[in-house]
């Protein structure tokens, strides 16, 4: 019922027989950048260099094996324990183009690690179901299960999630403020799954066919571009998770288990292409924050130290498995040529520590028939309490930077208040002179631009001070929730699910936080774009004096 170890980590490295990624072969390079330095032993499962020693891992494949070898090593083991209701997380590391498409999708003469996972899925489904009619006919006794899979393809390109098997959920809508934004989905904590995409498609599949054909219809939609590393680079983070519900029809309980399968992007070098540089950037941006969390994940004194897994995307969806919450197997690949050395150390640096990470993982009892869970609930509430933790140190961050933002906000309404004096004076200085001026002398349609420009400044003032107003009662809203939390609901115990609510609502002062702050900062913008006005009605008026 438990399973207890360390991260699984494998490294693959590139044939350099194989086309380079920038589409020259190897006879094409200069010896010194296709020769390599890398001492490759597949008995012992080490790599080495004499620069930066040696390399020590579960598994360390020679270049020329196949697909189907790798998976006999690092994945058949945890398909296995997913139908005995572990969850399972499968993904592959490393810089752009050095094979982990290859390796988890793979092609028709040596299929990747995905299609050859969902076969052996299938596979034993279809055994445990023969053996269960034959049992049947010969009137012995049955496990009497069933089986329900569901499956969901998602993308996260440039930091947003994309649900592959209905794109057009992330068509640009009209909005009743006029602007055009794209359905968003949300990541929020479950206390099953760990991890629940909220609006994410979730297909229910009876055959291993149906299934690829859903990820090959996915895949279709996936952002893909060449680059100066890759003639066809994967753009976007893709995961697959496959959801095995095993319900026993006579208790009606079930165990539910997910096998998580993730295809990330490479990382990336600067590259000339604006677009390109721009997917790159939160390329590395999401990478380095797997491998910050990996890093303290791998330190001696992991359980003192907060793991902010909400730096990115990825880290949040992989914050399950990370934690503790499945079994893990990471595959990392690698080139072997010197010009990618560089590469190749950061990727083996990131994989020795992901190596030290302890994982502790239970069986996952799901719930019965009238959705109550079956046991387990000792893990489920510290897992609870965590994230609340986790919530709770977010909260204090953001309502730090929300007391300097209303700082900021007060003084910049003060100096909005002395330049609105200011104008006021010039307003009427220049009214004076005008009135003891030979008005003959003077353009009219000067006087009238002069007097338009007042009315728009007054009327933006206006509006701008309505709006400071707006925000100033919606953050003594929060202070007034804040002081209730602090009194109340931060002193409630988790002795049962419903706390699972509190965790929500804290979610939600959060975020409403989150979108305070976005309003402060575009305060802040339309208050420099005012105090600029205001410059250009000082230089106007000493123009004309």
């Amino acid at each position: 019922s438990s399973y207890s170890g360390t991260i699984s980590v494998s490294i693959r490295p590139r044939p350099l027989s194989i086309p380079h990624p920038s589409g020259l072969s190897n006879n094409n390079l200069s010896p010194s950048k296709s020769k390599s330095l890398w001492n490759i032993n597949d008995n012992s499962n080490t790599i080495s260099t004499p620069e930066f020693g040696l390399f020590s891992f579960d598994n360390v494949f020679n270049s020329n094996i196949s697909n189907s070898f790798i998976y006999l090593k690092i994945v058949k083991n945890l398909v296995a324990n997913l139908i005995n209701g572990f969850n399972a997380t499968v993904f592959a590391y490393g810089m752009t183009g050095s094979g982990k498409t290859y390796s988890m999708q793979g092609n028709n003469n040596d299929p990747g690690l995905i299609p050859l996972a969902i076969n052996e899925i299938f596979s034993y489904i279809n055994n445990i179901n023969n053996n269960n009619d034959v049992s049947s006919n010969s009137n012995q006794n049955t496990t009497n299960n069933s089986f329900t899979i569901q499956v969901s393809y998602l993308e996260i390109y440039n930091e947003k999630l994309i649900d592959l098997l209905l794109p057009q959920t992330q068509i640009s809508i009209p909005q009743f403020n006029g602007s055009n934004d794209s359905i968003d989905l949300k990541i929020r904590d479950d206390p099953i799954y760990g991890i629940k995409v909220i609006g994410l498609t979730e297909e229910i599949v009876t055959s291993s066919s149906q299934l690829l054909n859903l990820i090959k219809k996915g895949d279709t939609f996936r952002k893909t571009a060449s680059t100066n590393f890759n003639q066809r680079s994967s753009r976007s983070h893709a995961i697959i998770l496959i959801r095995l519900i095993n319900k026993n029809n006579s208790t009606k309980k079930s165990t539910i288990s997910t096998l998580s399968l993730c295809d990330l992007a490479g990382s990336e070098r600067a590259t000339s292409q604006s677009e390109r540089r721009k997917e790159g950037s939160f390329i590395n941006k999401s990478l380095l924050a797997l491998s910050s969390v990996i890093s303290k994940l791998s330190s001696p004194n992991s359980s003192l130290n907060h793991i902010n897994y909400r730096d990115s995307k990825l880290t949040r969806l992989l914050q399950p498995a990370l934690s503790g919450n499945a079994i893990v197997s990471i595959l990392c690949t690698i080139h072997l040529s010197m010009e990618n050395f560089n590469e190749t150390i950061n990727t083996l640096r990131f994989a020795a520590r992901a190596k030290n990470i302890t994982l502790n993982v239970t069986k996952h009892d799901g719930a019965n028939t009238n959705g109550n869970f079956n046991s387990n609930d000792s893990q489920i509430n510290k897992d609870l309490q965590k994230n609340y933790e986790d919530l709770k140190d977010e909260y204090s961050l953001l309502e730090s930077e929300n007391r300097i933002l209303n700082e900021r906000l007060e003084h910049l309404s003060r100096l909005n208040d002395s330049k609105r004096i200011e104008q006021t004076m010039i307003k009427s200085e220049i009214t004076n002179s005008l009135s003891h001026s030979n008005l003959s002398k003077i353009n009219q349609n000067l006087i009238k631009n002069i007097e338009d420009l007042f009315k728009r400044q007054d009327s933006e003032i206006e509006e701008n001070n309505s709006y400071i107003s707006h925000l100033e009662n919606q953050l003594k809203k929060m202070e007034y929730e804040n002081s209730i939390n602090n009194n109340g609901n931060y002193n409630n115990n988790y002795n049962n699910y419903n706390n699972n609510n509190n965790n929500k609502e804290l979610e939600e002062l959060i975020q409403e936080q989150q979108d305070t702050i976005m309003d402060l900062r575009e305060t802040i913008k339309n208050k420099d774009r005012i105090i600029k006005a205001l410059r250009t009605s000082t230089r106007v008026r000493d123009s004309i004096l």
